[in-house]
Formats: structure tokens, C-alpha cells, sequence
């Protein structure tokens, strides 16, 4: 019984019903990591709208303690802005990945391209559309190529410093159960997966989801496909998740294709994730390009090599770019 009134709110929570809850740029675009993803509603002001964010902040808390399954597909960031923790430029790439890109774009470009491709004022948008001025006189000062800098952290900082009143009452309600000094033992991964359960899921339970181009399930390269995905451990087959769909979980409405990789020697190439050649760029449609693998050993060695390839390059934590001032806030 308690189960089924949890998995109520969480239908309620992320839809129209309430107001709590905003789908994020990557999650309304077919592009980005983390497309099944909501964030706390930066306009979510009104007394009442923060009185049911302090009793979110309760039931979380309520799992948190009791192990109950909430489950809530919040973006790292909401989850960071609940627990205290600091955020930064992959936050923001798996809330808005088109805006990150844009704001390194403005980061790395040269002194020519940037006169002649960028045209901007210390300005930027909310997710609600409304403009904030990033200084003053903001609408009047030109970003140039010397203070692109400066534009890129404040705008960064602005994105990133959203919804910090909603996470504020939904940690007061989430400190009324659960205790600070214990709160803070736990990274905000650990706190998702104490409260939203475990998100593993099973290779027959996608292959049930799965539709053929091409190809049929009776290939032999598809037979090793399957093999190889059941061998991996949970967390690998997470990774293989967000490499072909951009998700973190599997989804009811999810469509899985896998087609033929067409190369000379497939034995060396890489699967390619390739939501175009699935004809729809739809955000529950996800597509594999498999070469024809000649062995299940080769077929495991070279999954691995790419979902391991694309988790580094697309969960990278680390500040290691010219850019990255601009993505903390």
C-alpha cells in the first residue's frame, strides 16, 4: 500500500498536476545525457508551491531512512542544490547540453571567428524565457572576444543558481527526518539511489523493447549482442543505456532499435548510438549501429570500448578546461 501511494506522487510529480517539477532542456530536445530528467521549477514561488517543496523534501527523507521507493528522476543538479553540495559544468550539460556547448564554443573559438560569428550582450535567458541583465547595463555591453570570459561565468553562474529557493524548502522538509551530520555522509548519487532505488535493469527486459533493422534476432552478431549485454555487471549495462538512448533508466515508452554498422572490417570498427537513423528524432526512440561482429568475444570487447569511451568523455567531472570558472557556482 505504501508503495503504490509513493509510486502515485511520482506519476503526480512529474507531470502537469503539480507544480514542483520542470522537465530540462535535454529532456524536451533529442540531444544531451540525461534526457529522462526533471529539475526543481525555478517559479514554483508561491507560499503554497514551497509548503508542498518542504513536504517533498519530508517523503524524501522519509525513503532516505525507511527505504522506500521514490522515484524521482532529478537531474544531478536538483540533487546537489538539496543536499548542499557544490555544482558544476557537467551539471550543466546534463540539464542544457546545447547551452554548455554554446558557452564553450565562446570559450575556445579564436579572436576571427569570434568577431564574425558572435553577436551577444551580457544577457541570458531563464528556462521561463524572461532575459536577465548579467551586469549592469548588461543589454548595452557587447560580449567581445577580451571579456568572453566574464560572460560566460555569469551566465553560467546564473543557470547554474537556479531553483536554489525550491531546494531550500525541500532540504528543510528532508532535514526534518533525516539529520544533518548524517545527510552529510552521503554523496548525492548515494542519496538518488537510497531514495529512487536501484536502477539496474535486466538485457531480457530491453530486449523485449527491441525492433530490428536490417537485421533479425536470429543474426548471429545480434546473438552476441544479447550474450555479451547480459554479462555485463549492472552498472555497465547503465553505461550502455545512456550511450544508445541518453537516459539513466529504463523507460516504459522506450523504443530500442539496432541496425547494421555497414564498414569493411567490422571486427575493427565500434556500435554507434544514432537516434537519426532511426528515422525519429523522438525522445523515446534510441538506435544501435552494430557491425557484424565475428565472435562473442569481439562483440563484448568492442561494447565495452565504446559505452567506457562515452562515459568518460560525457561524465567528466573534472575541471580541466580554460572554461571551467564559468561552470561553478
Amino acid at each position: 500500500m505504501v508503495e503504490k501511494m509513493f509510486a502515485q506522487i511520482s506519476a503526480e510529480l512529474h507531470s502537469e498536476a503539480l507544480p514542483l517539477l520542470v522537465p530540462t532542456e535535454n529532456n524536451m530536445k533529442p540531444y544531451g545525457d540525461y534526457r529522462e530528467k526533471w529539475v526543481l521549477n525555478s517559479f514554483a514561488t508561491e507560499p503554497k508551491d514551497l509548503s508542498m517543496l518542504e513536504f517533498l523534501g519530508a517523503l524524501i527523507g522519509l525513503c532516505f531512512i525507511f527505504n522506500y521507493t521514490l522515484t524521482l528522476n532529478l537531474a544531478s543538479i536538483s540533487w546537489k542544490q538539496i543536499i548542499g553540495d557544490s555544482v558544476n559544468k557537467a551539471d550543466l550539460r546534463r540539464k542544457d547540453n546545447y547551452f554548455a556547448q554554446c558557452l564553450k564554443h565562446i570559450c575556445d573559438i579564436d579572436k576571427k571567428g569570434f568577431e564574425s560569428l558572435v553577436d551577444i550582450s551580457f544577457v541570458t535567458k531563464y528556462s521561463d524565457g524572461s532575459v536577465e541583465e548579467l551586469k549592469a547595463n548588461g543589454k548595452e555591453t557587447k560580449v567581445t572576444y577580451e571579456n568572453r570570459y566574464e560572460y560566460v561565468q555569469l551566465a553560467g553562474k546564473v543557470y547554474l543558481g537556479e531553483s536554489l529557493e525550491q531546494a531550500k524548502a525541500v532540504r528543510t522538509g528532508l532535514l526534518k527526518v533525516v539529520p544533518g551530520f548524517l545527510l552529510k555522509l552521503y554523496s548525492w548519487r548515494e542519496v538518488e539511489r537510497k531514495v529512487c532505488g536501484d536502477p539496474a535493469f535486466s538485457a531480457q527486459l530491453l530486449q523485449g523493447m527491441t525492433k530490428y533493422i536490417d537485421c533479425s534476432e536470429d543474426d548471429s552478431h545480434i546473438q552476441y549482442f544479447w550474450k555479451a549485454l547480459t554479462q555485463l555487471a549492472g552498472e555497465e549495462r547503465l553505461l550502455y543505456l545512456r550511450f544508445v538512448s541518453g537516459k539513466s533508466r529504463i523507460l516504459e515508452k522506450l523504443a530500442h532499435t539496432i541496425s547494421v554498422k555497414q564498414c569493411d572490417n567490422p571486427d575493427e570498427a565500434l556500435p554507434e548510438a544514432d537516434a537519426r537513423y532511426c528515422g525519429s528524432l523522438s525522445n523515446s526512440s534510441c538506435c544501435l549501429k552494430l557491425p557484424r561482429y565475428s565472435s562473442l568475444e569481439k562483440t563484448k570487447e568492442k561494447l565495452v570500448s565504446a559505452i567506457t569511451a562515452f562515459s568518460l568523455m560525457d561524465d567528466d567531472d573534472s575541471d580541466t578546461d580554460k572554461c571551467d570558472s564559468a561552470f561553478k557556482a
